[in-house]
Order: structure tokens, then sequence, then C-alpha cells
């Protein structure tokens, strides 16, 4: 058997082109983590990040790849982000023609078909990465062929599609949790390591202590670090043992001065799992943003959502995180496929009373339809899901992508197609003065585009000069007269 060297493996992140629209700023912690694995196993593997270059992505990736031979290339992909990213799978096929081009992530473990159909691949990973990579840098190496390897799918050269599941690799990324078990109908995070195993998949999580040292090898590495974002969907469970402990371990932490004291966290969690006892030892330790999954203030929508159970949660526990000083930041999302008008309005409502109480809030007109997600998958809900035609730039490759899912009443699907238009208008009005938007401003654009469409139809969600006014007092880089012209073009 012919031994080779050590396979040379680039993994691509997602790569969005509207500065954090589908990656919310974030590094793609999948592929570094996939690196950390190969590397920790003698392998050469290198992360190239499309987010963050110093010239056109394009250029950056194609000087990469001509830096030297690469033997694999894997692309991260998702469904926000896809023909993006197959733009610059069709450049690696190009430039590194001998290369195996490798598909990987969310988008290529729900629909692996498509990746073949659409992109240049010679093979799709099927969940988690880090096996199937090994298994491949290892039938490289030893000149073995690449059929037959679990957690792959590949195509016969008869055109049929071969997927071999794999078991849930039971690892934790920078996150303390390996995924979130909540399924909300809406989202597709739930059905990702169970697409890829074909069954329910274990939920692993760091104790503690664990959690304790990874801190403190952050700060070994980067002794600046001022905020450390737990990247879990869910940080904290309802029956939740570790909690209150790890709070207690930083505090001592910072009084022994193994961690500085000024080093703060946040944290994404069940509004159903807070209590005041829990508010009160996450501010102690540092805690300042606590990020929520809201999604409605609606008790008819929550339960369309597979959430209704948090209901009664929402006044108390905001009220009691903004009592204890903390910050809650709220994901709204306005409209559900079964949504009435007065489910919308009151949403509306109840996420500009707490905007104005002192919470951050993220809004979204309607459910996306993301693969593998409960509503992508309602043939109910066909007729109402609305695509949009995508083009790999550079090629020929184009397809209608589903885009969203309008609500199934005709008129409250009117009333978010025209808030949705308003919003783009401001939108972009403010966009010409300002590099970034942050939720907030965002969100006051969204109350302020559904003013004058709810009016028509008798619905007051709140004074239209006094929203205004919050969204000029919010916009303090622009001048006065700019902030005012902008939100006056609402």
């Amino acid at each position: 058997m012919n031994i080779r060297i050590a396979p040379r493996i680039l993994l691509i992140g997602p790569y969005d082109p509207h500065c954090g629209e589908y990656t919310f700023l974030a590094p793609p912690l999948g592929v570094w983590r996939l690196a950390g694995v190969l590397r920790s196993a003698g392998l050469d593997a290198k992360v190239f990040d499309p987010n963050c270059c110093r010239e056109t992505p394009q250029r950056a990736l194609e000087r990469e790849l001509s830096s030297g031979v690469w033997d694999v290339v894997g692309c991260s992909t998702t469904g926000m982000t896809l023909r993006f990213d197959l733009e610059l799978a069709y450049l690696a096929r190009r430039t590194a023609p001998q290369a195996l081009i490798v598909a990987g992530g969310m988008e290529a473990t729900f629909r692996p078909q498509l990746m073949f159909e659409l992109g240049p691949f010679d093979l799709v990973i099927l969940g988690e990465g880090e096996r199937p990579l090994l298994e491949i840098a290892a039938r490289l190496r030893a000149g073995q062929p690449l059929a037959g390897m679990r957690g792959t799918a590949q195509r016969t050269a008869g055109g049929e599609l071969v997927s071999i599941p794999q078991a849930a690799f039971r690892s934790v990324r920078l996150s303390t949790l390996n995924y979130c078990p909540m399924n909300c109908s809406f989202c597709s995070a739930t059905n990702f390591l169970q697409e890829a195993q074909g069954s329910v998949a274990p939920v692993a999580r760091l104790d503690a202590d664990e959690c304790l040292a990874m801190i403190e090898r952050i700060l070994a590495a980067h002794p600046r670090t001022r905020t450390i974002i737990f990247q879990d969907d869910i940080f904290m469970f309802t029956r939740d043992r570790r909690v209150l402990a790890l709070c207690d371990a930083i505090v001592e932490a910072k009084r022994c001065g193994k961690i500085p004291p000024p080093l703060q966290f946040i944290s994404t969690n069940r509004i159903d799992a807070v209590s005041e006892e829990r508010l009160a030892a996450l501010k102690r330790a540092g805690f300042r943003v606590l990020g929520f999954g809201i999604e409605s203030f609606s008790p008819r929508v929550l339960q369309e959502f597979n959430k209704g159970h948090i209901h009664r949660f929402i006044e108390p526990m905001l009220s009691a995180a903004l009592a204890a000083g903390i910050t809650p930041f709220l994901d709204i999302i306005l409209s559900s496929p079964r949504a009435t008008l007065e489910d919308v309005v009151e949403t509306l409502r109840g996420a500009y009373a707490w905007l104005r109480r002192g919470c951050e809030i993220g809004m979204y007109p309607y459910v996306i339809p993301f693969s593998g997600a409960a509503f992508s998958r309602d043939p109910e809900l066909l007729p109402h899901t609305r695509h949009a035609r995508r083009q790999v730039t550079g090629t020929a490759i184009a397809w209608d992508q589903p885009a969203k899912i309008l609500p199934v009443d005709p008129v409250v699907r009117e009333v978010i197609l025209r808030m949705e238009r308003g919003f783009e208008s401001s939108l972009e009005s403010l966009e010409r003065h300002a590099a970034h938007l942050p939720s907030r401003v965002r969100s006051l654009l969204w109350i302020l585009s559904a003013i004058p469409v709810l009016a028509e139809l008798g619905q007051s969600i709140a004074d239209e000069s006094e929203v205004r006014a919050e969204l000029c007092a919010r916009l303090p880089a622009l001048q006065p007269e700019v902030a005012l012209a902008a939100a006056v073009a609402t």
C-alpha cells in the first residue's frame, strides 16, 4: 500500500457579504473546531473566513488556494448564505481542480442532493465533520477509495444518492451544549444531529468546573478579553444544577484573581428557566445581557411555535431581569403562518413596550423556511411559501430557494408585505449615513413601518411622533437633521 504524506485541508466558513445579516458577525466556530481536531491529529488544516478579509473574499480565497497544493477543500453551508457559499465552492474548483471539494453544514446535511445538483462537490458530510474528515484524510494518505464512509453522502456513477448516517458526536464547540433540544417549529437546530444520525441524539453539556476551565483557557490565550459570549442556543435549563454552581465559581475565581473582576458574560436562555435567585447569581457573576427567544407576545402564536408554555413567564422574568440590572435581548417574529391581525398587533405593542423599558429587541417579519424545520416540512404551508431566484456569481447555476413563509390570512399577509417594503425603504435611507445599525434601531423602523399600515385597519400600536423621537434619540452618531430626515422618510 502506498503511504502518502499528510493531506492539506482548507475549511471555508459560510460567506455573508451582507455584513452580519446572516452570520450575526460571528466567526465560523464550526470550521474552527474542525480545524482544531484535524491539527490535533497531526494534519495540516487551515480556516478561511470569507467575512474577515482585507481584500475581496474571492481574491483572498484565490490567493490562499494558489499558495500551495490543497488536497481537501471543505465548504460550510447554510440556507441563508448558500448562493454565496456556492460561489466560493466554484472558485475553489477552478483554482484547485485537483482537490476534493466537500460540502458540510446545515444545508448540506438536510439537502445533500441539492448540493450535488447545484455545486461542484465530490462528497457531502452529514452532521458533524470530525470523524468523516479524519477518515477522508486517512484514506487519502493511504491511497484508498472514499466510498462507504459513515457520515457522508455521495453520488454513484449513475447519479444515485448514497447516504450513510453516523452517530452524533458528543462534542461541544466553544459552546457548552452540543445542540438545542427544544424543537421549536420554525427552527432546524434540534433536527440537525438527528438528521445525520437517523435517530434522537443525546444532549451533551459541560459542567460548572469545565465551563470555568474553558473561561480560564480563553483568558490565557486572549488576556485582553472583556466579554465572553456563551454560544449555546439554551444556556439555562428549567432543571439546571449548573447555573448557580457556575456563578459561584466565577465569583470565587474573580475574588482569587484567577479571572479579572471586570470580565462580563452574555448568554441565550429559556425565559421559563429564569428565576429571581438565578438572576441575582448571574448579576453577581458579571452577566450583563441575557438573550431570550420570546418570538411573540401572542399566546396563540406561541402555541403554533411549540412555545406556548413560556407565555406566563415573559412579564415577570423580564421585569425581574431589568430590576436586577441585566439587559434582556428579545428575538421577535412578527407573524406566524397562521397569525391573525390581532396577533401581529399584540406582538408589536408588546415589543415596543419592552423596548421602552430597556430591552434590546431583534425583529423578523415572518418565518424563514429553514431546511429541516417543522414548518418547512408542512405541506399545508407550501402554497404560502415564497421563493427567491438565486444565482451563483460567475456561473450559470440558478435555482428558486424558499425564502419566506407568509401568513395564510390574506389581510395579515398584505400587512406584513407592506410593512416590509416600508422597512426596507427606511433602512436604505439610514444606511447611507451609518455603516451598521443596531437591532434596536431596526426594531423601531419595523414599528414605524407598521403604524400607518395598521392605522388603515383601525389598529393602533404606538404614537408615531413618540416612536420617531425614540428613533432619533438612538442614532447619536448621525447629525440630528440627518436622523430626523431618515425617520421622516418612513
